[in-house]
């Protein structure tokens, strides 16, 4: 009975094997239809969001606020909406950004023997001026190029892939990082007014300075709504305050992330890895590989100009090895 006991407790799974199960089977957790709803949920939020702001603005806080200067302040919001909407819609066109087969130059090819991958990479045997470490990936069954990642949400490899926004429901990659960087920017300006906007209105029907802070407080205004101390406008709009709020906190934080690391001429996957090995050139170069030659003015228009590079080829900032 006792040897018995301790081949029991022999079988049974040490901690080790219970951690490599773990981290083994979480990414399965959040994959397939949960991801794709976040991105739907992420998406409409942003828009209802967006669009409420816009019209609650025109219509109700602007005519209390700038009564002789509605129109001018109704112009203004109206180009925020517009640079917020215009470059959320060119972010989320993911398809510039997919490394498929017939993208890759040089015969670069691979085949497939014994289940293994065989890497045929371009100009094998030359001294290389961008990277070797392409990969294959298992699930699109193709070669990768540098700098690339496969997407489990868009089920495809993306080029300079930065990262996956469930706010554009899309990968942000080498041909529309600087649409969604755009497109944050506004977000953040746009909201920050809009905070303004809220406060100012609101402070003249809730005061902030007097007992009625405490309507400001969460879940307080619903009950003083029920009281009959608030209006249910008023109520609404403290609890669009805090959205507000909520999403100027997300915009600010993603543009200076995505600042810093087009700075530093690097993809957020290489700044968190500390990964530090391609060329960028001066500061300038910098901001022209990722918002174009006219790169001050991307912030200001849309423009629809060649990103510069193929996405493909990166050079790295010392001497390569030969294949």
């Amino acid at each position: 009975m006792e040897t018995g006991g301790l081949r029991n407790r022999d079988l049974s799974p040490s901690l080790k094997d219970k951690l490599k199960a773990h981290y083994d089977t979480r990414g399965k957790i959040f994959e397939g239809p949960r991801l794709e709803t976040a991105g739907t949920i992420g998406a409409t939020f942003l828009w209802c969001q967006t669009v409420g702001l816009v019209l609650i603005s025109i219509f109700i806080i602007f005519p209390e606020l700038y009564p002789e200067d509605h129109v001018n302040m109704s112009g203004f919001i109206l180009f925020l909406f517009a640079e917020i909407a215009v470059n959320w819609v060119l972010a989320a066109r993911m398809k510039p950004s997919v490394y498929t087969g017939d993208r890759q130059e040089n015969g670069s090819s691979s085949t497939m023997s014994n289940n293994n991958a065989i890497l045929h990479p371009p100009n094998q045997g030359a001294l290389m001026t961008r990277t070797d470490d392409w990969s294959y990936c298992l699930h699109c069954q193709q070669d990768a190029p540098p700098r690339s990642h496969h997407c489990k949400v868009c089920q495809c490899c993306i080029m300079k892939r930065d990262h996956h926004c469930f706010f554009t429901n899309s990968c942000i990659g080498h041909f529309n990082q600087r649409y969604f960087i755009v497109h944050v920017f506004y977000v953040a300006i746009g909201t920050a007014c809009c905070l303004y906007w809220l406060g100012a209105y609101l402070d003249k029907f809730v005061p902030f300075l007097s007992s009625d802070i405490v309507a400001y407080i969460p879940l307080v205004q619903i009950v003083m709504f029920f009281l009959g101390k608030i209006s249910l406008l008023n109520m609404l709009l403290i609890i669009l305050l805090y959205l507000t709020l909520f999403c100027c906190v997300c915009g600010t934080g993603f543009f200076l992330w995505e600042m810093a690391v087009v700075v530093s001429g690097q993809t957020s996957y290489e700044a968190w890895k500390l990964i530090r090995k391609y060329k960028c050139g001066s500061l300038f170069a910098r901001l022209r590989a990722v918002f174009g030659p006219f790169w001050l003015l991307s912030f200001i228009i849309p423009l629809p100009v060649k990103q510069p590079g193929d996405g493909i080829h990166w050079e790295l900032a010392k001497a390569t090895k030969r294949w």
